[in-house]
């Protein structure tokens, strides 16, 4: 019983090392691309909560490294995680901008919002996805802003360089 004791923690390592090399770089970015990896990700959010969410983006030129499109994939999934358990939102509104050297996405929901003045601290989990959101901002070079107010939804700003010189 000890060889397969040793057997199935060797599976369990397995699984575990496939799920973190997974996270470091999701599969959707190099199959399909940025932009429809977004939308792959709000059709599956639709399916999965009930949460309708559209895309909208001026890409003409614009040239992402592949460390700022994961950065902003991961920052996209969390702030998306956020709305699916804190604000009750029915819609979910994705931008991407871009400006000379710099690019912007904002994720708005149609949500209860909350009151981002009491979220200085994050205890017992609560604002922690927020602290992850603007620290992947800040190691990318840029920042993040978050507009709510109870009762009228959220909005997540998110303003990087491209990676691109």
């Amino acid at each position: 019983t000890t060889l397969k004791g040793l057997e199935n923690r060797a599976h369990e390592m397995l699984v575990t090392l496939r799920r973190l090399l997974l996270d470091l770089r999701p599969s959707v970015l190099d199959e399909m691309g940025f932009l429809p990896a977004l939308q792959w990700y709000l059709e599956r959010l639709e399916r999965d909560h009930g949460i309708r969410g559209r895309v909208s983006a001026e890409t003409e030129g614009l040239h992402l490294t592949p460390e700022t499109e994961m950065s902003l994939f991961r920052i996209f999934q969390e702030a998306l995680n956020n709305v699916v358990q804190h604000s009750g939102a029915s819609h979910v509104f994705v931008t991407l901008n871009r400006s000379e050297r710099m690019v912007e996405m904002v994720i708005e929901d149609d949500g209860k919002g909350f009151d981002p003045s009491a979220m200085k601290k994050p205890e017992d989990d609560h604002g922690l996805g927020l602290l992850g959101i603007a620290e992947r901002s800040e190691l990318l070079g840029g920042r993040m802003k978050i507009d709510s107010t109870p009762g009228a939804g959220t909005s997540i700003s998110v303003n990087v360089p491209t990676g691109q010189t």
